[in-house]
């Protein structure tokens, strides 16, 4: 009797331990997600600023400026109408490398309907945009944006 004891006890350990990780990990997904929709209102209401100011990655920050960021990504958006509707496509979630500086990141992907299209490069009002976030201090922030090849 006591050996079988002894097997099941690490058994009901590993459970309880993988169990506690897969509340937390759908729990940081969640976080990850509401993130992202977060950047994705900022962008639709173009709040370059606020995206800047509270919502970007440190990560991000040291790649560009706030001036060339908010100057700059508003052209990208130009042409784009207002937001008709978003829906999350897919979440994707990639686990730290073994690069110290590589963390685990989530990528949010949206598949949003615009008022008019980007003449040229969408015309029919809907694009797939991802927004990439990492966790800092806390708090999932961006530490990009992304247009998805079809």
């Amino acid at each position: 009797m006591r050996a079988v004891n002894r097997r099941i006890f690490p058994l009901i350990l590993v459970g309880v331990v993988s169990l506690v990780s897969t509340t937390s990990h759908a729990a940081e997904r969640e976080d990850a997600i509401a993130a992202g929709k977060a950047v994705m209102a900022a962008l639709a209401e173009k709040n370059f600023a606020l995206i800047w100011d509270t919502l970007a990655s440190d990560t991000f920050k040291k790649a560009g400026s706030r001036e060339s960021f908010v100057t700059g990504f508003p052209e990208l958006r130009r042409k784009i109408g207002r937001l008709r509707s978003s829906n999350i496509a897919h979440v994707l979630y990639s686990p730290p490398r073994a690069d110290p500086k590589m963390k685990e990141t989530y990528s949010v992907v949206f598949e949003n309907v615009y008022a008019t299209g980007l003449l040229g490069f969408f015309s029919t009002g809907t694009l797939t945009e991802q927004i990439v976030l990492i966790e800092e201090n806390g708090l999932f922030k961006m530490l990009g944006w992304a247009l998805p090849l079809p």
